[in-house]
């Protein structure tokens, strides 16, 4: 399928591509049984039918979340493009790519990544410098920037955390231009940490969800604790100051 908005699928036409399964369920019709699936990917959500012998048996194997491989074409029902299944199967790893079947930001991620180091080289402070290298390591980066802001609301796409983080960050930036007293360096620090527990907290399957530490912690608790253990790891970094980065991370939802 080409990278058109599912919209604009055409009926009859031929369709053989991977889509995750938001919904599956088990239908009859006249004796008969079939499924009926909520499909989606990167290009938004369609409805599926399969009408095979084998769909109770299938309906046993498959769950919301799995990535499956389709064969079928396009139809309308009730004013509404379907696709009408022929086949269907489990794909494999190696054919699973998230940035095809999860809803992706606008801006290259790499362009996104060039501004984050931007924003940490910007940081003047010997220890707050230090401690956002410390903290956002290559490895830590490549899954940060690839992360959503959220599982259904403000930056509910690939890349989203990082825009967010981003967009943060700017309005610290000219909040600081109006108000010359503030210390830019711990503000700028803040922003660039505040959400980092949102990679603990938001797992990424066929779809977003919360992780167990995501429901029982939550990202302030889980960003506050990944900032302090880093701290740690820096000889004399002052205490008053590690107080006022914690604070920032911990109190950025209004509650301190």
């Amino acid at each position: 399928m080409s990278d058109d908005h599912i919209k604009n699928i055409r009926p009859g036409e031929r369709i053989e591509d991977l889509f995750v399964i938001r919904r599956i369920e088990m239908r009859d019709y006249e004796g008969r049984k079939y499924l009926v699936f909520l499909l989606g990917c990167s290009r938004g959500k369609i409805r599926g039918v399969y009408w095979g012998e084998d769909a109770e048996d299938l309906s046993h194997q498959f769950a919301e979340n799995d990535v499956i491989k389709l064969c079928g074409v396009a139809t309308d029902y009730r004013g509404e493009r379907n696709i009408k299944i022929e086949t269907f199967r489990r794909a494999t790893d190696d054919e699973i790519d998230i940035t095809k079947l999860l809803p992706a930001g606008r801006y290259p991620r790499e362009k996104l990544v060039e501004s984050l180091y931007r924003r940490i080289d910007s940081v003047e402070d010997e220890y707050l410098g230090a401690l956002l290298e410390a903290v956002f390591t290559d490895d830590f980066v490549e899954k940060f920037s690839i992360y959503p802001a959220a599982k259904l609301w403000h930056g509910a796409y690939l890349t989203g955390l990082v825009e967010h983080t981003l967009r943060v960050a700017k309005i610290c930036d000219i909040a600081c231009d109006f108000y010359p007293d503030c210390r830019k360096d711990l503000l700028m620090t803040g922003a660039l940490l505040h959400d980092i527990g949102k990679v603990e907290e938001i797992k990424i399957g066929g779809f977003f969800d919360y992780s167990v530490a995501g429901r029982l912690v939550g990202h302030i608790v889980l960003g506050a604790i990944r900032v302090a253990r880093a701290i740690e790891e820096i000889p004399d970094f002052p205490q008053n100051l590690a107080a006022e980065v914690l604070h920032l991370i911990v109190s950025h939802h209004g509650r301190q």
